[in-house]
């Protein structure tokens, strides 16, 4: 398995200019390029997918109700997803209208000039 580099710091000097830019990453895996450690340690873990469907539902009887409710909870969460989680921000919204507008881009175009 691959070894796991040590995160790089956030003051990275450009190769372009010579400038340090601050918190700004430069470099790296491009936007939706999987991530090769987890993807091997992904397919590793799932040569061993009955193994570990076995070793979680025997927690599930374990004596200590800890560990007997994370793993139960673990396996609804794997079994039928997550719940949909709701956030209360404390302010209340009304819907009074619902508006659909369909606007032609060569009016806007004319008015931008």
């Amino acid at each position: 398995m691959a070894k796991i580099a040590p995160a790089p710091c956030l003051t990275r000097v450009s190769e372009v200019d010579g400038n340090r830019h601050e918190g700004q990453k430069t470099g790296g895996r491009r936007k939706g390029t999987p991530d090769r450690v987890t993807a091997e340690i992904k397919a590793a873990l799932q040569l061993h997918g009955d193994e570990l469907v076995d070793g979680l539902l025997a927690l599930t009887k374990s004596d200590d109700e800890r560990v007997r409710l994370a793993a139960i909870q673990t396996c609804f969460d794997r079994g039928w997803g997550r719940p949909a989680q709701s956030v209360d921000l404390g302010v209340e919204v009304q819907i009074t209208s619902i508006e659909r507008t369909i606007v032609d881009p060569r009016v806007i175009e004319h008015e931008g000039g």
